[in-house]
């Protein structure tokens, strides 16, 4: 059961999206025609899938000259069915929009002698949507249990999940929808003026954390950004419009080719300190904020069970003796990308009183152990990936389990598509000495449990 709390919420909500949507349907009402191209330019729908749609009510966003074109492009194409209170939505074929009846709610549907099908996509109505992919419908919550219901029966075939697209005017966005213990987030979100994934958490919530928390200087570590593998200097540009002010990376920097083309150029996209001598851009950056504060930034990878680098201990003591805390530089952040623990642990121990922050990177889970250590400085073993964290270190999880099961070649990794968390560590630093005086973890959207430090009073550095 969800909180009264919750549902108060929503239903305060709903309110508000109902008028929203009556506003966007009044000033396009054809905007369901430009759904066809938004969907078809940005994702890629296998051949041959089974698709679900929906009879779009007074005001909602029409899907229906999409699903024309997803039948002449070759896919079987039906419609939910609502059979009690309570119950999952079933799915009939549909072929003919003449061929339908009034269901329940006043709902066309397919008669009852069309054949049923199990959809391997869905097209989800909706009252409101947030960033992070999850929907507000209009409160029977039939899709929550088809899509549960859906997902589970796939899991337990070993098959993949079925693909869930929201539908909606932009207009109905909001910052966040209220959600209880079983609604079901959606792996995308279509509207008449863009596509997104829900898992552009980044991009899409950042901008409003910097003015929440008065962020003075944001770094991300993007060695994943372009699916997993690497960066592209687009990929770049969109963080750095977001909100990102830098870059770290580790050993999967070079993934992408264009990145030792355009990296030397590039003064916020950092790769590890410990690189050989000669190889392409910085490994730390001298970065100045809005208030005038200097903040450094430094990157290392560790050699424990990665590739064997420099040593990053001899590394950062050089490096500490010239941009030193409370000296020549008001804020120092280490990120560390490493394997080990252990690794993490003694390069934070040892960069103690040093530097503002030491923060692992590169096992794309969050540590627990967020702590200002003895002298100081803010430290935490790993702040975890930005992605879906329904998957294997943000892989979508079929072929990760089949290469440890089956010890056999198999398909390229692909990134896990579903709603993405958000994983990082807020630290708000000392203006005379540059150490830490406060450190919080920050989780939002997704799967993880929900946390975001509340602003207690203007941060130099976070």
């Amino acid at each position: 059961m969800e909180s009264q709390e919750t549902t108060d919420l929503k239903t305060a909500l709903r309110e508000t999206a109902a008028r929203r949507r009556e506003a966007a349907y009044a000033a396009d009402p054809r905007a369901g025609e430009k759904l066809v191209d938004q969907v078809l330019h940005a994702m890629t729908i296998s051949p041959g899938l089974a698709v679900s749609g929906y009879w779009p009510l007074e005001g909602e966003l029409d899907v229906r000259p999409l699903l024309v074109k997803l039948r002449h492009l070759g896919h079987s194409v039906g419609l939910p069915v609502v059979i009690r209170k309570h119950e999952p939505l079933i799915f009939r074929a549909w072929h003919d929009h003449h061929d339908l009846v009034e269901g329940k709610f006043k709902i066309m549907t397919p008669p009852d002698h069309a054949p049923e099908f199990v959809p391997e996509v869905l097209l989800v109505p909706l009252l409101a949507f947030d960033p992070y992919g999850y929907r507000l419908g209009y409160g029977g919550g039939f899709y929550d249990r088809t899509l549960d219901k859906l997902r589970h029966q796939a899991k337990d075939k070993g098959h993949h999940p079925p693909l869930a697209i929201g539908v909606a005017y932009a207009a109905q966005e909001v910052p966040d929808v209220p959600r209880g213990p079983y609604d079901q987030p959606l792996d995308w979100i279509v509207t008449e003026r863009s596509v997104f994934k829900g898992r552009d958490v980044v991009i899409e919530r950042l901008p409003g954390l910097r003015r929440d928390l008065a962020l003075d200087f944001v770094i991300a570590n993007g060695e994943n950004a372009a699916g997993g593998f690497g960066i592209t200097q687009k990929i770049c540009q969109e963080l750095y419009a977001a909100g990102v002010d830098c870059i770290t990376t580790g050993n999967h920097v070079w993934d992408q080719k264009e990145t030792i083309a355009f990296i030397a150029s590039d003064p916020k996209l950092l790769r590890p300190a410990n690189f050989p001598a000669g190889t392409p851009g910085k490994g730390f950056g001298q970065f100045q904020t809005q208030r005038g504060k200097k903040v450094v930034v430094i990157n290392l990878m560790g050699r424990l069970f990665m590739d064997p680098l420099d040593d990053p201990f001899q590394q950062i003591d050089g490096l500490l003796n010239t941009h030193r805390l409370g000296g020549n530089a008001d804020a120092v952040v280490l990120d560390f990308h490493a394997e080990a623990s252990s690794e993490k642990m003694a390069m934070g121990h040892l960069a103690d009183g040093r530097v503002s922050l030491t923060v692992g990177t590169h096992t794309h889970v969050p540590t627990a152990d967020y702590q200002i250590l003895p002298n100081g400085s803010a430290y935490q073993t790993d702040a975890g990936m930005c992605g879906d964290y329904d998957s294997v270190i943000g892989m979508e999880k079929a072929t990760p389990i089949a290469r440890f099961t089956k010890k056999l070649p198999t398909d390229r990794l692909a990134a896990a598509n579903g709603p993405g968390t958000l994983c990082g560590i807020f630290v708000e630093t000392d203006d005379r000495t540059g150490l830490a005086k406060r450190v919080e973890p920050v989780r939002l959207g997704g799967r993880l449990s929900q946390t975001k430090p509340q602003l207690q009073s203007q941060p130099a550095v976070a």
